[in-house]
């Protein structure tokens, strides 16, 4: 190129032969360009995912999420895209300003099935997050006779993205801000949710139309749930074993830097490494035992034993910085938490809140990402109808999270453990070969297919899983209006008061022993005070509250026993001071329900008599339904009856009840406990009596 004289002088651009002031009128040129193709990007994409550029169908929404974790950003970040107003409640400090080791210390890995659910959103957000994590698809474990590679690389895959739980919930928090700095937006840190109301949607007393539960395995918000929903049921299983987490600037030098591992070590310890983007983390675990090095307060001292333990990687662990992380932190547990229901009334549960797996498949947080877009899309799709969303919500993710734990835990049962085993390392043997599908951990990871087929291809080792009508019948069990009360005595708990009360009758027969009586189960002072107050069985008949009392004083002969015929219009008390059986025309009446709590080991008032006006009738009958629901209430929050009930079984006293004095020469005896029922309700769930092993009658002769 050849230039003339004049342009020559003049001072040029360095990456073209263009005059310094004609490049910078191109770059403003091209600046203005990328702009206004970013804004048709933005409106396309909004085209893609369903939206017009004027409306939005979730406008006018108000969404609380209580827990700032990555299922509950990556939602907020979906609401807030549909048009939605979002007000995060977090424990919490920002994850951006804490180096603290614990709650969010951890690093884990982000599959397919995460990857996925955070591109719902779109991409420029995955690679974002993936920007702040370390991609690897490589898993060996160190055994004694040398290392195995369960995964390889795939060249075809993606790999795995390896990541700080802060620095996920990081990226997700900077683009949310970014994004969607609005009034729209409210994000609340260091705020623990003290009250949630399922039925309104009310978080502290703010109300809102959806509530998302994102706050962990000890969720607030499914303890909300729990307490007004009587049919919810929650299994919660501590896993053996304790951990703690210590970060490391790379990985120790034997071990290949861009794989996970799995390091054995001496006395239960176990080293779980994941490289890092800034280093690895070392997740450091050990099974219970009479040394537990989670009690070691010395810094010096955790070093040593860690470096002791350790053989191939000690070296990397005896550091006076890997002791001082180590005794900083407290010890934690994993724990798995099962459901019998995902959603009620307006609030959904998300992640471990639902279905928490102990970190036992590294699915939890994929999972839990996978929950918040399929919530998201179900909003999206009923155009902000929160009752149709949450239907379509629980019935997609309650069989995933179910079949998630299975397949992450094992079956139950000794044989069918072991059978478990043999198949994962059959086709882990055979996937080397080409021949058959990949191992169980390489299928959870790698595919997007859902967890309940991966199950129910395996019920001849787990035992058959719940089809979708069984998932169906059960979310609608468990958030019924009025559960069914079977084997408890009917409360009404509200009725019109100018209506006459229904006919009702039975008998109660209460035990109240001495304070100083030692109960089997229950440790403190205080839990022996509350449960040497009264316990009462109800009983349909006199006759089987009279067998009931005798066998039961024959073996404890220093209870004070008293006994009740309650009828839909008095409380009275038979002949308390003959600690006999009582026959009904002894009756005599001591006043209303919380007078006879109060006397119900002692003899009856002086001086009582039954009411004589209609008006006085009345307030005695709803005083004592009043008392019967704050007894049943109080009931609720103890185990105080099981306890008493597991010692009465001890001492074998019921199963001695003559069948024909109880049931007639016609039939076997009915059990006292459930009233041939078969069922009893405690602590609001619905469970076989354990009297009668759910038979509703007591077999002759049963020892």
């Amino acid at each position: 190129m050849v230039l003339s004289p004049t342009v020559a002088k003049r001072s040029f651009c360095p990456a073209q032969a263009l005059p310094r002031t004609r490049c910078r009128r191109v770059r403003a040129r091209a600046a203005r360009l990328r702009a206004h193709m970013r804004c048709h990007c933005i409106l396309l994409l909004a085209v893609v995912r369903g939206l017009s550029p004027g409306t939005a169908p979730l406008q006018g929404l108000r969404a609380a999420i209580v827990g700032g974790g990555a299922s509950g950003l990556l939602l907020a970040h979906r609401l807030l895209d549909a048009g939605c107003t979002v007000k995060i409640f977090e424990g919490r400090a920002d994850p951006r300003s804490s180096d603290a080791l614990e709650g969010r210390a951890y690093a884990l890995g982000l599959g397919l099935r995460g990857r996925t659910a955070i591109r719902s959103c779109d991409e420029e957000l995955w690679q974002q997050v993936k920007g702040a994590g370390f991609g690897s698809d490589r898993f060996t474990i160190h055994l004694p006779f040398g290392a195995i590679d369960l995964r390889k690389p795939d060249p075809s895959r993606e790999p795995s993205v390896l990541i700080y739980q802060t620095a996920l919930c990081g990226a997700l928090l900077d683009e949310l801000e970014r994004r969607h700095a609005s009034d729209r937006l409210r994000m609340i840190f260091e705020r623990k949710v003290e009250d949630v109301d399922p039925l309104t949607g009310a978080v502290d007393g703010e109300t809102f139309d959806l509530v998302a539960g994102c706050d962990g395995v000890n969720s607030a918000t499914r303890g909300a749930i729990a307490e007004r929903c009587p049919g919810f049921d929650v299994e919660r299983i501590e896993l053996p074993g304790s951990l703690k987490v210590v970060r490391l600037s790379s990985m120790p030098a034997p071990l290949a830097p861009d794989a996970v591992h799995l390091v054995p070590g001496k006395g239960g310890l176990a080293a779980f490494l994941e490289p890092t983007k800034d280093g690895a983390c070392a997740l450091l675990s050990w099974r219970p035992s009479e040394e537990d090095p989670g009690t070691i307060t010395d810094a010096d001292a955790a070093r040593l034993l860690l470096a002791d333990s350790f053989a191939l990687i000690g070296a990397a662990f005896n550091t006076t910085a890997v002791g001082e992380q180590f005794v900083r932190q407290n010890s934690s547990r994993a724990a798995t938490i099962r459901c019998n229901a995902y959603t009620y009334g307006r609030v959904a549960l998300l992640g471990d809140a639902a279905h928490s797996t102990g970190g036992a498949s590294g699915q939890g947080c994929n999972s839990a990402l996978q929950d918040a877009a399929a919530l998201a899309d179900a909003l999206i799709k009923t155009s902000g109808d929160v009752v149709g969303a949450l239907e379509t919500y629980a019935a997609a993710r309650l069989p995933e999270g179910h079949a998630l734990l299975d397949l992450s835990v094992g079956p139950k049962g000794a044989l069918r453990r072991a059978r478990f085993g043999l198949s994962a390392v059959t086709s882990s043997l055979l996937s080397k070969l080409g021949i058959g599908e990949p191992p169980l951990q390489t299928l959870l990871t790698t595919s997007l297919e859902p967890f309940a087929e991966i199950r129910r291809r395996r019920d001849s080792t787990f035992g058959k899983f719940p089809s979708a009508e069984d998932f169906a019948q059960m979310r609608a069990k468990a958030t019924a209006p009025t559960p069914p009360r079977d084997g408890r005595k009917t409360v009404r708990y509200a009725r019109n008061p100018w209506d006459p009360p229904e006919a009702e009758e039975y008998y109660e027969v209460r035990f109240s022993p001495p304070r100083s009586f030692t109960y089997e189960g229950l440790g403190s002072t205080a839990a022996q005070a509350e449960a040497g107050v009264t316990t009462t069985h109800r009983c349909s008949s006199l006759m089987e509250a009279n067998a009931l009392a005798r066998r039961v004083l024959a073996r404890m002969p220093s209870l004070a026993i008293a006994t009740f015929k309650i009828t839909s219009d008095s409380v009275r008390l038979l002949d308390a001071a003959a600690r006999a059986p009582v026959a009904d025309a002894a009756d005599e009446w001591v006043g209303d329900y919380s007078d006879v709590l109060k006397n119900a080991a002692s003899a009856p008032v002086p001086g009582s008599a039954p009411v004589s006006s209609d008006d006085d009738r009345q307030a005695v009958w709803d005083d004592m339904l009043q008392d019967l629901a704050e007894r049943e209430a109080a009931e609720a929050r103890t185990d105080v009856d099981e306890q008493w009930s597991a010692y009465l079984r001890s001492l074998q006293v019921t199963r001695e009840i003559d069948a024909v004095m109880i049931g007639g020469e016609n039939g076997p005896a009915p059990c006292p406990l459930c009233n041939g029922k078969g069922v009893r309700v405690m602590f609001g769930k619905e469970s076989k009596c354990e009297w009668c092993d759910g038979q509703g009658f007591v077999d002759e002769g049963a020892v």
